[in-house]
């Protein structure tokens, strides 16, 4: 049996019947690629949570990473908008797409560098690298947004996702963490028209940032979305939780500040995403088996509503 990390083992498990078939066809399925790319691959790489990814060596000389995303939708919508992501950017801005195998949701991507997150970097310098790959993807031209998620999708996904998940966990925090989320939400439902739309990754933190051949970083793991740039912000003010002791309130004014500065989006844009993020973030950990840091999360959301932050 191929040794997955105990991450992705929690997905795999809260998956059910699903992720315990996956899991059984895991050592075929990377046999069936192996022979179809031409490539031997190596033992799971430490880090990722959504499959199995792995260095591979190809019968060409080229290095290589494989990917298989553990299937937790019948349908391939989530694969194909990374796919189409990745296709989109060739290379600029994201990790190089090989080829992709829709049946396995699998994908031979170019290697890179180290995590930017295993670089021993400030918190602060690791924010200024993730937003200067971010304007430069931001910046890449999308003819057909339609084969991307678009921000409706993505605001009715947070309302479903916050109310529905609060209740199936047993309301693992107050309410009133959940009603503040979801004004927020109102917040960016109402901006869907105004906000000029990008090529946004959905969760560009800085293990998903690698450095890149030649200097600067690349993205990987995309999740294919077409909406605000807000969005890829929110999501770093939910990182390095640890930085916000003693003062979460006034600490969280700073990043939110910072992320302003460095990228000129509107300060309430972001911290409505930011808020939404840790929320939202909190409950997928919980229902992953990652409870203690979950609920860590939503202790943090929670003083923020309570100062009137959020």
């Amino acid at each position: 049996m191929i040794k997955l990390p105990k991450e992705v083992i929690g997905r795999v498990q809260s998956l059910g019947e699903a992720g315990r078939c996956w899991l059984e066809r895991l050592e075929d399925t990377v046999r069936v690629l192996e022979a179809k790319w031409g490539i031997t691959a190596g033992a799971p790489l430490p880090g990722g949570t959504h499959g199995l990814v792995a260095f591979a060596d190809g019968r060409d000389g080229g290095k290589y990473v494989l990917k298989v995303d553990v299937t937790e939708d019948p349908e391939p919508a989530g694969f194909l908008r990374e796919v189409r992501t990745l296709e989109i950017a060739d290379g600029r801005g994201y990790v190089k797409l090989f080829a992709y195998d829709l049946e396995n949701r699998a994908c031979l991507l170019e290697r890179l560098g180290p995590v930017l997150g295993s670089m021993g970097l400030p918190v602060d310098e690791q924010i200024r690298a993730i937003c200067r790959t971010l304007q430069d993807t931001w910046e890449i031209p999308v003819k057909n947004p339609g084969l991307l998620s678009e921000g409706r999708e993505s605001v009715e996904w947070f309302r479903g996702h916050l109310t529905g998940s609060w209740e199936r966990l047993h309301r693992p925090c107050p309410k009133e963490v959940i009603s503040r989320g979801l004004l927020c939400l109102e917040s960016r439902e109402e901006a869907l028209e105004k906000s000029p739309h990008v090529l946004v990754h959905g969760d560009a933190h800085s293990n998903n940032t690698l450095a890149a051949p030649g200097g600067g970083f690349r993205l990987i793991d995309p999740d294919g979305l077409y909406y605000e740039k807000a969005y890829d912000l929110g999501v770093l003010i939910r990182e390095w939780m640890d930085e916000y002791r003693p003062d979460p309130v006034k600490l969280a004014q700073k990043r939110c500040g910072l992320l302003h500065e460095l990228t000129a989006v509107p300060l309430r844009d972001i911290w409505d995403w930011g808020y939404l993020q840790t929320v939202s973030t909190g409950l997928v950990l919980i229902q992953v088996g990652q409870g203690e840091y979950g609920k860590a999360m939503l202790e943090l959301a929670g003083e923020w509503a309570r100062s009137g932050m959020a």
